[in-house]
């Protein structure tokens, strides 16, 4: 726990210099632009009725590698809506290349506490994917306390 705390405590240190490197890549690019609301986790998507299978790439690499588990997902589980995350923007649009209507994609929230209880309290996913090796801890803690399953 107290790793948490002490990460937690880091990362809001380093918000300022988060936030002028998301300006600073706003400014050179309108994907950066596009996606900053949802990276506070404030998102335009209605919640879902149906439960939801989350899974989160970091990008274009991991979102290739799970491709084929998203078709495999999307065609066995049609009761359930597919959410995917990625935190970069070719990562985004090769999910939207993919897959098109058939899954959400969001971007990433920040690690923040805030953002990663409004993207739990947003989406509420059964399970969670996460097919990157950066950790998450916030992100991973909120999701755990709302009983999704890792």
């Amino acid at each position: 726990m107290w790793n948490r705390v002490t990460y937690t405590l880091l990362f809001y240190l380093a918000l300022p210099s988060i936030f002028l490197y998301f300006l600073w890549r706003a400014i050179k690019s309108s994907d950066y632009r596009a996606g900053f609301l949802q990276r506070l986790a404030l998102y335009d998507e209605e919640p879902s009725a149906q439960p939801i299978i989350h899974c989160h790439c970091a990008s274009l690499a991991e979102v290739k590698a799970i491709t084929p588990l998203l078709k495999k997902l999307i065609a066995t589980c049609p009761s359930y809506d597919v959410v995917v995350t990625t935190t970069t923007p070719t990562g985004a649009r090769e999910i939207r290349q993919q897959f098109a209507e058939q899954v959400t994609h969001v971007y990433a929230p920040l690690d923040s506490l805030d953002a990663t209880a409004r993207f739990c309290q947003q989406f509420n996913p059964v399970v969670s994917l996460f097919v990157e090796v950066e950790l998450w801890p916030n992100w991973l803690h909120a999701l755990k306390k709302t009983g999704t399953k890792l």
